[in-house]
């Protein structure tokens, strides 16, 4: 009889391993708000992005409509690629440069002027604002030179 093997003792305690206990329903439900925490705020996130791109673009084209091209040019191209924002930006760019060049005409500073005039290339009467600038510098150019 010694050569039979005994009976192993069960490792079996009584307790269901499978079954939940108070703390492991604790662990599971703060594990499950986690989870619906971290999907809100991501959700929260987007729709909140997604919010400020809406504003900028429309206050973009409030810009346009306004005639203020060089903000709406700076608005629509911070939204990137987002909708129409590069060919609304590409719409307003040559409004804003030409803007540009009579602000700077106005305030004497004509080599600003002058460039910001050929970016227009052709528009409205830039040509002659350019010739205008370039004679006006002559001018200053030469007044000075007699000083």
């Amino acid at each position: 009889m010694s050569d039979i093997s005994p009976i192993k003792k069960s490792s079996y305690t009584g307790k269901n391993p499978n079954k939940l206990t108070p703390r492991s329903i604790c662990i599971l439900a703060l594990e499950a708000l986690l989870i619906i925490a971290m999907l809100g705020y991501m959700i929260f996130s987007a729709v909140n992005d997604r919010r400020e791109m809406l504003n900028q673009y429309a206050a973009s084209e409030t810009a346009a409509e306004m005639g203020d091209y060089e903000a709406a040019w700076r608005g629509f191209t911070a939204l990137g690629d987002w909708k129409d924002a590069p060919q609304r930006a590409e719409e307003v760019e040559i409004p804003m440069y030409y803007q540009l060049g009579i602000r700077y005409y106005a305030h004497g500073e004509y080599i600003g002027a002058i460039y910001y005039f050929a970016q227009c290339r052709d528009y409205l009467d830039s040509m002659s604002y350019i010739k205008w600038s370039m004679n006006a510098y002559l001018d200053e150019e030469y007044l000075e030179s007699l000083e």
